[in-house]
């Protein structure tokens, strides 16, 4: 599953971000907090680019199109977010796929 931005191809990754026991906890004035940071260091890369993330007790799982995996990770570098799991994600399907 291939994406354009700028002229180059952008491939979809789920990234698994383990930022501790209780992190769903956090206030949405710290969430806001934590994504103004990550957007100050997306600001300053270019092939990259933040979706969404998944909140969960223990951290996120960040969904990200990139041109490569060394551009999650010098994000991850930049920003002092944990990059622990890097996943391609090659398809996406949900309840219609079965129509």
């Amino acid at each position: 599953m291939g994406y354009i931005n700028q002229g180059a191809a952008m491939r979809r990754y789920a990234i698994i971000r383990n930022l501790g026991e209780n992190f769903g906890s956090k206030t949405m004035e710290e969430l806001s907090g934590a994504a103004a940071a990550s957007n100050t260091v997306l600001a300053k890369i270019d092939g990259l680019q933040w979706d969404h993330s998944y909140i969960t007790d223990t951290g996120t799982i960040c969904i990200y199109l990139a041109e490569s995996v060394e551009k999650i990770i010098e994000h991850s570098e930049q920003s002092g977010f944990p990059a622990d799991e890097i996943i391609e994600v090659f398809s996406v399907i949900d309840p219609t796929t079965a129509n």
